[in-house]
């Protein structure tokens, strides 16, 4: 999936193989830098102007993916990686999902990174789309500016009732600085129902 949509913000795969053993592997580029995961942790809150910039080049990432009828389904800052000189690079395609007509997921399992989930991710719906992408987007770049998720909790029960049924408290709640379009937005990508969120990554792009 990764190594169909070639565009420089998802991670170059350079061989998909088996080995004598019969073991798969992936040879993915070498990239120099750090995972954003890293990057929150010693630097959060981030400054706006760095986290939006990160944000962006993420968003443009993933939406060229779903142009290519890929979805993610595991967006979260330890698959995002910060390139040495900003770059930005999407990794880890090992749960995605390629959307075709005849495709459909199993209702019941549920894929994902509790942190991160969009609500249909977390109730495992048969069907989703890319909006599930841009709330996990969403959560992304709020813990960019918070230092903190948008559900997080003791247990992976607790923060999945919490994506469900709460609503994230605002940004500038917390932090004066944060513009109110900014707080407008990532609200807006984290709201419970897909239909309320952006219909696609350049429409969050534009905000």
């Amino acid at each position: 999936a990764a190594a169909s949509v070639g565009h420089p913000g998802i991670v170059d795969i350079i061989d998909v193989n088996q080995d004598e053993s019969g073991l798969w592997y992936i040879v993915m580029e070498k990239l120099l830098g750090r995972d954003l995961s890293s990057v929150i942790q010693a630097n959060a809150p981030m400054p706006i102007e760095w986290a939006i910039r990160i944000a962006k080049q993420l968003l443009e990432a993933i939406g060229a993916a779903h142009d290519r009828g890929i979805l993610h389904r595991d967006i979260k800052p330890a698959n995002v990686f910060i390139c040495e000189g900003g770059a930005v690079k999407i990794l880890d395609f090992g749960i995605a999902k390629v959307i075709s007509a005849t495709s459909h997921a199993t209702s019941g399992l549920v894929l994902g990174t509790p942190l991160y989930m969009a609500p249909e991710q977390a109730c495992g719906e048969a069907s989703i789309d890319q909006r599930a992408d841009l709330f996990s987007c969403g959560a992304v770049l709020y813990e960019m500016l918070s230092g903190m998720a948008p559900f997080d909790g003791p247990s992976t029960p607790a923060i999945l009732v919490r994506i469900l049924t709460q609503d994230p408290r605002p940004l500038r709640e917390e932090r004066s600085d944060v513009p109110p379009h900014v707080d407008e937005a990532i609200l807006t990508a984290l709201s419970k129902s897909p239909s309320r969120r952006f219909a696609d990554a350049a429409e969050f792009l534009k905000r």
